[in-house]
């Protein structure tokens, strides 16, 4: 059950991550207002990541682990998937 948890922990510690780098991203046309909090939150999340691993044992760093590599692959394969289909609705229609 605690190796769930920190599956679930893993997935959403990523997924906070990589919505703060898109946040660098989308609020660009503000930046100068923003990046002192983006900044402060990336590192945050960074050093709660790092202390994860370095203080978990075995058994448990695996599944925190492949929590957050399923949901990296499951993230950059669904951008790729969309991008080639909407290429192929693009191709078709011309």
């Amino acid at each position: 059950m605690l190796e769930l948890l920190l599956f679930l922990a893993g997935m959403q510690i990523i997924i906070m991550l990589l919505a703060t780098g898109y946040r660098y991203i989308d609020l660009w046309y503000r930046i100068g207002e923003y990046w002192p909090g983006i900044t402060a939150r990336l590192i945050t999340l960074i050093v709660l990541d790092a202390a994860v691993f370095y203080f978990l044992d075995s058994p448990y760093l695996n599944a925190f682990f492949w929590g957050q590599i399923s949901y990296l692959i499951f993230h950059v394969a669904i951008f790729w998937v969309v991008r080639i289909g909407f290429w192929l609705l693009e191709t078709a229609r011309r």
